[in-house]
């Protein structure tokens, strides 16, 4: 079985999942999205994927399509129904089925989906050597503070990073200031100190992100948020990415060149073990 879904009230197979071409979404990706993970089969810190699903609504102007309430009881729903050990929920939000044309459509009906696959993880050796990363120029529209569904620049710069034979690719804006990967947040660390770009239109402020600021000072690790250069990302001790379905993963080569050592750094990994320690086995991990 390759998952489950649910189109507008509706449970069914991922197969039998149809959304109609006049669809908003489909014409001109006017939607936004959250992915979320589970940790023994729940779902993980739902609260803060409602709250940053919030701001993505807002920013494009499009109402909630259900109370946010039913909408994570549908993701625990979601988890319940999952045939997989671990699962990874996609939500996604349109402004619905429309004639095409730029204006909103008076009153639409928002289309909802949520579906559950297996939850894949990054290759096992990858995660013992370390991932490598590319640095590609950022072609993005300048609201990625928004998780919407119009990723094609981010699906161009993935499919360079495989041809590459990398993992991720980071994106640099026009000044040279590196703001993230496409589908993972970015963390540097030097002269010790953990650092990340700052919160802004062109960062997606990430779940994993956000706790990992939050863990760090906690297992007496500094950490901030600072704009980073691409000379700084050269010269950085350790590289790391943070995602949903990544967790910590270290970087160890970029644009070919070895990160510090050429193997995951000391910091990347108490964090990852920090993080396991204190998300991923409490009981209750919704709530974090």
């Amino acid at each position: 079985m390759s998952g489950i879904a649910y189109l507008n009230g509706q449970w069914m197979a991922l197969e039998e999942a149809k959304v109609s071409v006049e669809d908003r979404g489909f014409q001109f990706a006017d939607g936004v999205y959250e992915a979320i993970r589970t940790y023994g089969g729940r779902p993980f810190a739902v609260d803060r994927h409602l709250a940053r699903l919030s701001r993505s609504l807002d920013g494009i102007e499009l109402a909630w399509p259900v109370a946010s309430e039913e909408l994570a009881g549908l993701i625990e729903e979601a988890a319940r129904r999952s045939p997989f050990s671990e699962s990874f929920i996609y939500l996604q939000i349109t402004r619905g089925v429309a004639p095409r044309r730029k204006e909103y459509p008076p009153g639409g009906a928002a289309t909802l989906v949520v579906t559950v696959r297996k939850l894949e993880m990054p290759p096992a050796e990858i995660c013992e050597r370390g991932a490598s990363i590319i640095t590609v120029e950022d072609l993005r529209w300048g609201r990625c503070d928004l998780k919407t569904t119009q990723l094609l620049p981010n699906l161009l710069a993935a499919n360079r990073a495989y041809r590459a034979g990398a993992f991720e690719a980071a994106f640099i804006g026009p000044g040279g200031d590196v703001r993230e990967c496409c589908s993972a947040n970015l963390f540097v660390v030097l002269g010790g100190e953990i650092r990340t770009p700052p919160r802004g239109p062109h960062i997606l402020p990430g779940i994993t992100r956000e706790l990992v600021l939050e863990l760090a000072p906690a297992v007496g690790l500094r950490a901030g948020e600072y704009p980073l250069s691409r000379a700084e990302l050269g010269q950085a001790e350790e590289v790391f990415l943070t995602g949903t379905s990544l967790g910590i993963l270290p970087v160890t080569r970029v644009d070919g060149l070895p990160v510090g050592k050429g193997r995951p750094g000391p910091i990347a990994l108490q964090l990852a073990g920090q993080f396991e320690e204190q998300f991923v086995r409490r009981k209750d991990p919704q709530k974090s």
